[in-house]
C-alpha cells in the first residue's frame, strides 16, 4: 500500500511525567516502574555475582589497529553465517560462524573504512542467486563504496563476480545502511539527502576490469543515473537550525519505511516498488523537535535512531528508540506500519547516567530478531541488555522495556554488535560481540585490541517479560495476532565455534599478544593480615567483608531451610506410613525446628565473634597507622607537641574505637568524631592550635593568594570578557539582521506598490490620450480646459498620494537603518568597554601580537594594521603597532606604490597616522621607538595621495586630530635629550596646519 504524501507537520511529543528511580533487584538488574525512569547503571556498585553472568570467548587479537569511525558508524557486524570486523589499510576479516575457515577481503584502495553493513538475516535471501544471500557493504573515508558477495569471495572462483566498486562523483556518502530483509537494497546517507540503491541494478551496469572477471567498477555520474531514487530533506520551517544535516537513519524492522533524524526534525519515507528493479521513496511524515521541551531528554538533540519489533503475525506496531549523543538517554515511541502518521506518542524514557556524568554508550539492536536493545559503555567496564516486552504489540499503551540487565567485563568497548542464534545446546541465545582495547599506547601501532563474544550463562537473564499497562493509555491502531512461527536455521552454534579453536587462525595477526591473568572473587584467608599490609585499601576491604558476610548468610539460610524442609517431609512421610498420631508427629517436627534454631544461634554467635575479632584487629591497625601519620605531620610543627599528642592518641582506646567506626562510614566523619572524643588538656589544645594556625597561615596563605589571583587573571577574567563579547556580538548580529530584514521588506513593499500602480497609471494615460485625440476637432478653449482639469485630477488623486506613500516608506527605511547603525555602535562600545574592564595578561597580549604578525606575513597587511589599531586601545603590556612596524625595514620603499598598488589604502594610512600620533603622547616611549613612529608618520604623510576623494573628504578632520595629538606630544618633549623630537613634531604641526 502506497501512502499519500505528508500534508501536516506536527511536533514530536517530548513531555514526560516526573522521573522516578528504577528498582534494583540485585545481580545487575533494574526494573522500570514508570514511564520516566532513571538508574545510574554504569557507576552503580558491581556485585560479585555479576562477574559470572556471562561467558566471554576471545575470537581474535589485533595489534596496531585504529578503530575510529563517524558517529553511528559500524566497524563490526554479524549474522548466522559470518562475523566481520574492520582492519587497517582497508582490509576486512571474515570469520565463518562454524569456525571452518576465515579469510580477508581487500578493497582496491587503502583508504580507511568508516562504516560497514552486512546482510541482517542470511537465511532469508530475496534473490535466487546464492551470491546475493550474504552481502557486505563497506564505505571508506574517500567516499568509495565496495559491495562484497561474501559467498563468492569465499569460493574465489574465476568468472564469478566477487565485488563491485561504486565510485560517486558527487557528494561523498557519510553512512551506508542495508535493508533488514532484502540484501539487494541499501541506502547511502549524505549531508542533507538519501540515495536508494539496488545491487541487482548495479550488476546490470557493471564493467569488469579484472582478467579473472571477479572485480567490476561502476562510476556514477553527478545525476546518479544508477541509483533507484534520490530524496532531499524538505524545508520544514522558514528558520530551520544551522545544523540541518542528517545525523542518523534506519530502516524499520520490516523494511517498509526509512526514518531519519536531524538536530530538530524527524522524517519518515515509505519504500515503494515499481516495474523491474525500480524502487522509490515517498515522504509520508515529518515532525519537528522543540529544543526547549526536549532538553531534558536530548540536551543536544537526538543523535541515533533504532527500531525494534516482535516476530508476530499481523502485528504492525514497532518501537522507535531515539538516543542522545552520549547514548545514555533513550526515548521510546510507537511506530504503526501502514499509518499516515506512523510515529505515535512517547511511551517511555530511560536515563542511564545522571546529569554531568561522563558516561558514553553505543546503542545497537539484535540484527536477527530485532527484539533486543543493547548498550556498551565506552568508558565503563560493563554493557547492558534491554529485551522488548513480550506483550508490547498487544497494546501501544504498555512500556516497551520492563527491565534492564547489566553484564560485567574487565575492559570497556567502543564497538558493539549482537544477534540471536542457536547455542551449542540448540537453544536460541543472545550473542554480544565487542571490540575492546586491552592495551593503549601513545603510538597507535603498538595498541592491542581483542574481539570478544559474550553469551549469558542463563537464558532467563535476557528473556522477554510482560510489561504492565501505563497510567496514561495512548491510542493504538495495532491488531492482535497469533505468534508467528520462526524458521529454525541449520547453522552451527557460534559459541561452540569460538570454543573449538577459531582463535588459532584469527590470532595469526598478532602472535605476541599479552595474556590476561585473572583473579578470584573470594576473600583472603587472613583478612586482618591483608589489611595490616595494605591499610590504604580500607574501603575495599570493608566492602568485601560485607559482601562475603551477606553472601555466606544467604547461602547458609537457604541450605538450612532446605535441610529443615527435607527432614520435616521425611518425618511426616515415615510417621504417616507408621500410623502415628498428629501430636507425636508435631513433637518431632518441633524438635527438629528447635535443633535448627540452636544451630543457627550458635552459627550467628560464631560469626559475630569472628566479625568482632576482625573489627578489633582492624581498629588497632587503623589506630597505629593514623597515629604514625599524625606523628609525622605534627613533627614538622613541634617535636615535643607531636610526641605528646601521638602518645595520647595511641593509648586512647576510646579514640581507636571511635576512629574504627567512623572509617567504616566516612573518613571525614571518623576523624571528626575521634578528635571530639579525644579532648586533650586545654593547654595542649591552645599550643597545637596556635602552632597549626601559624604554620597554615605562613604556608597556605601565599599559595592560595597567588593561585586565586593567577586563576582569575589567566582563566576567569579572559573567559568572562570572551563570553560577554560573544553575547554582545550575537545580540548585535541578530538585531542587525532583524532591522535589515524589516527595511528590506519595506523596500520590497514600495517596489511592489510601484509595480502595481504602474499599469493603472498607464491605462489612465491611454484614456487621456484617447480623449485628447477624440476631442481634437472641437474648440481649442474647451480642449485646454479639459486638459487642465484632467491634470489637476491626476495630480490630486494619483501623484500626490503616491509621492506621500513613497516618502513615508523612505523615511521608515532610513529610520530603521539609523536605528541599526546606532545599535551596532552601542554594541561595539559595550564590547570595547567590557574588553577594557577585563585586562589581558602579558602572555595573552603576546599571543595576539603573534596572530597579527601571522596575518601580516600571509598578505593580510591592511587587516593586520586595522586590528592592531583596534586592539592597541585596550593594550596594557604590548605595543601591537610597533610590532607590525618593525616588520617593515624601509617604510619609504614599502609605502611607495608600484604596479600592484599601495599595500594599504588611503583610509588605513590616515587611521594609522592618527594612532601613531596618539602614542607619541606617552612618556614611556624610548628615543628609538619615538623616532621610528615619527618616521612612520612622515612617510605615511608623504605617501598620501591628496587627489584621492577619500583623503579629500576626511583631510580636514584628520588634520585637526593630528594637530591636537602632535601638540600634546610637543608639550611633553621639552627636555634637552628630546630636542630632535621637538623639531620633528614642529615640522609636522606646521605641515598639518597648512594641509588644514
Amino acid at each position: 500500500m502506497v501512502l499519500p504524501l505528508v500534508e501536516e507537520i506536527r511536533a514530536l511529543p517530548t513531555s514526560l511525567p516526573t522521573r522516578t528511580s528504577a528498582i534494583s533487584e540485585g545481580a545487575g538488574r533494574w526494573r522500570f516502574v514508570s514511564r520516566s525512569s532513571e538508574c545510574n547503571l554504569p557507576d552503580h556498585y558491581m556485585e560479585l555475582k555479576e562477574r559470572s553472568l556471562s561467558d566471554a570467548i576471545e575470537i581474535s587479537k589485533l595489534k596496531g589497529q585504529v578503530f575510529e569511525t563517524v558517529p553511528n558508524g559500524k566497524l563490526m557486524a554479524a549474522n548466522q553465517r559470518s562475523m566481520v570486523y574492520v582492519m587497517k589499510d582497508g582490509f576486512l576479516r571474515v570469520i565463518n560462524q562454524s569456525g571452518a575457515d576465515h579469510f580477508k577481503l581487500a578493497k582496491s584502495s587503502r583508504a580507511r573504512i568508516i562504516d560497514i553493513a552486512l546482510t541482517r538475516d542470511a537465511s532469508e535471501a530475496k534473490d535466487s542467486r546464492e551470491d546475493s544471500s550474504n552481502v557486505l557493504l563497506c564505505l571508506d573515508e574517500a567516499g568509495g563504496i565496495t559491495i562484497f558477495f561474501v559467498e563468492a569471495c569465499r569460493a574465489n572462483k574465476t568468472g564469478r563476480l566477487q565485488q563491485i566498486e561504486l565510485v560517486l562523483s558527487g557528494l561523498r556518502p557519510r553512512r551506508v545502511v542495508m535493508h533488514p530483509k532484502d540484501s539487494t537494497c541499501f541506502v547511502t546517507l549524505h549531508s542533507t539527502s538519501l540515495r536508494l540503491w539496488s545491487t541487482a541494478r548495479l550488476r546490470a551496469q557493471t564493467h569488469v576490469v579484472s582478467q579473472e572477471g571477479t572485480f567490476s567498477r561502476v562510476s556514477s555520474d553527478p545525476e546518479d543515473a544508477f541509483c533507484c531514487d534520490t530524496v532531499d530533506l524538505p524545508k520544514v520551517t522558514p528558520h530551520r537550525s544551522a545544523d540541518g544535516q542528517i545525523r542518523d537513519l534506519s530502516f524499520t524492522a520490516d523494511g517498509s519505511c526509512i526514518a531519519a533524524i536531524t538536530e530538530d526534525c524527524l522524517f519518515v519515507w515509505q519504500r515503494s516498488h515499481g516495474p523491474g528493479t525500480h524502487q522509490g521513496l515517498k515522504l509520508i511524515q515529518q515532525m519537528t523537535i522543540d529544543k526547549a521541551t526536549s532538553q531534558d531528554i536530548w540536551p543536544e538533540g537526538p543523535a541515533s535512531i533504532r527500531f525494534l519489533a516482535l516476530r508476530e503475525r499481523n502485528v504492525d506496531v514497532e518501537a522507535l528508540v531515539l538516543a542522545a549523543a552520549n547514548g545514555c538517554s533513550l526515548a521510546v515511541y510507537t511506530f504503526t506500519r501502514g499509518s499516515t502518521q506512523p510515529v505515535g506518542p512517547l511511551l517511555q524514557y530511560i536515563g542511564f547516567a545522571p546529569e554531568g556524568s561522563d558516561a558514553k554508550a553505543v546503542v545497537e539492536v539484535d540484527s536477527i530478531m530485532h527484539a533486543t536493545l543493547a548498550l556498551t559503555f565506552c568508558n565503563r567496564n560493563c554493557f547492558a541488555v534491554l529485551p522488548l516486552a513480550s506483550n508490547f504489540s498487544s497494546s501501544s499503551s504498555r512500556m516497551a522495556f520492563p527491565y534492564v540487565q547489566r553484564f560485567h567485563h574487565e575492559v570497556a568497548a567502543d564497538h558493539l554488535a549482537l544477534m540471536t542464534a542457536l547455542s551449542n545446546k540448540n537453544v536460541r541465545t543472545l550473542f554480544v560481540y565487542r571490540i575492546v582495547l586491552t592495551r593503549k599506547e601513545e603510538a597507535s601501532h603498538a595498541s592491542k585490541h581483542e574481539v570478544l563474544v559474550h553469551q549469558p550463562t542463563s537464558a532467563h537473564l535476557v528473556s522477554p517479560e510482560e510489561a504492565p499497562e501505563l497510567p496514561t493509555t495512548p491510542s493504538s491502531s495495532s491488531d492482535k495476532g497469533p505468534p508467528e512461527e520462526t524458521e529454525e536455521v541449520d547453522e552451527p552454534p557460534p559459541a561452540e565455534a569460538w570454543a573449538n579453536g577459531i582463535q588459532s587462525g584469527a590470532d595469526a595477526e598478532d602472535k605476541g599478544g599479552d595474556g590476561g591473568d585473572g583473579s578470584g572473587d573470594g576473600l583472603p584467608a587472613d583478612s586482618a593480615g591483608t589489611f595490616a599490609k595494605k591499610p590504604e585499601e580500607v574501603d575495599m576491604f570493608v566492602k568485601r567483608i560485607a559482601a562475603s558476610f551477606v553472601l555466606g548468610l544467604s547461602k547458609k539460610k537457604e541450605h538450612l531451610a532446605d535441610k529443615i524442609v527435607q527432614e520435616v517431609v521425611g518425618i511426616l512421610k515415615s510417621n504417616g506410613s507408621a500410623g502415628q498420631s498428629d501430636a507425636a508427629m508435631m513433637d518431632q517436627v518441633l524438635a527438629k525446628v528447635r535443633e535448627a534454631r540452636e544451630v543457627q544461634s550458635d552459627s550467628d554467635k560464631k560469626l559475630q565473634d569472628a566479625v568482632r575479632e576482625a573489627t578489633d584487629a582492624w581498629a588497632e591497625t587503623s589506630a597505629a597507622s593514623m597515629s604514625s601519620l599524625l606523628s609525622k605531620e605534627f613533627g614538622k610543627l613541634s617535636q615535643g607537641v607531636a610526641s605528646n599528642l601521638a602518645q595520647q592518641l595511641s593509648q586512647s582506646r576510646k579514640f581507636c574505637e571511635t576512629l574504627a567506626r567512623g572509617v567504616q562510614k566516612s573518613g571525614v566523619a571518623a576523624t571528626k568524631q575521634a578528635l571530639e572524643s579525644l579532648r586533650p588538656p586545654k593547654q595542649l589544645q591552645e599550643a597545637v592550635g596556635a602552632a597549626l594556625g601559624e604554620a597554615l597561615q605562613e604556608s597556605l596563605a601565599p599559595v592560595f593568594k597567588a593561585e586565586i589571583q593567577s586563576h582569575f587573571e589567566n582563566e576567569l577574567g579572559p573567559l568572562i570578557g570572551h563570553r560577554v563579547s560573544e553575547m554582545l556580538t550575537a545580540f548585535r548580529d541578530s538585531m542587525t539582521d532583524c532591522l535589515e530584514a524589516i527595511a528590506t521588506e519595506h523596500e520590497q513593499v514600495a517596489e511592489r506598490l510601484g509595480r502595481d500602480l504602474a499599469p493603472l497609471i498607464a491605462d489612465e494615460l491611454k484614456q487621456v490620450r484617447h480623449l485628447v485625440q477624440s476631442s481634437s476637432g472641437g474648440s481649442g478653449a474647451m480642449q485646454e480646459a479639459q486638459l487642465d482639469e484632467l491634470m489637476r485630477a491626476v495630480e490630486t488623486e494619483v501623484i500626490q498620494p503616491l509621492h506621500a506613500r513613497v516618502k513615508e516608506l523612505t523615511a521608515q527605511v532610513q529610520a530603521l537603518r539609523v536605528e541599526a547603525a546606532e545599535l551596532q555602535r552601542r554594541c561595539a562600545e559595550a564590547a570595547e568597554h567590557q574588553g577594557a574592564n577585563v585586562q589581558d595578561t602579558p602572555a595573552a597580549e603576546a599571543a595576539k601580537a603573534k596572530q597579527l604578525e601571522s596575518m601580516f606575513r600571509h598578505g593580510r597587511v591592511e587587516d593586520a594594521f586595522l586590528r592592531a589599531i583596534q586592539k592597541q586601545r585596550q593594550a596594557r603590556h604590548y605595543d601591537y603597532l610597533e610590532c607590525l612596524c618593525a616588520l617593515v625595514p624601509d617604510p619609504e620603499a614599502w609605502l611607495t606604490e608600484d604596479s600592484s598598488g599601495s599595500p594599504i589604502s588611503a583610509q588605513a594610512k590616515m587611521k594609522l597616522m592618527h594612532a601613531l600620533a596618539l602614542q607619541l603622547k606617552e612618556k614611556v616611549l624610548d628615543e628609538p621607538v619615538f623616532l621610528r613612529k615619527v618616521n612612520w608618520i612622515q612617510e605615511l604623510w608623504l605617501a598620501m595621495d591628496l587627489e584621492d576623494k577619500a583623503v579629500d573628504r576626511q583631510a580636514k578632520g584628520l588634520c585637526a586630530q593630528l594637530i591636537e595629538a602632535l601638540d600634546s606630544a610637543q608639550a611633553d618633549g621639552a627636555s634637552k635629550e628630546q630636542a630632535p623630537r621637538q623639531q620633528t613634531l614642529e615640522r609636522f604641526s606646521h605641515s598639518a596646519i597648512e594641509m588644514d
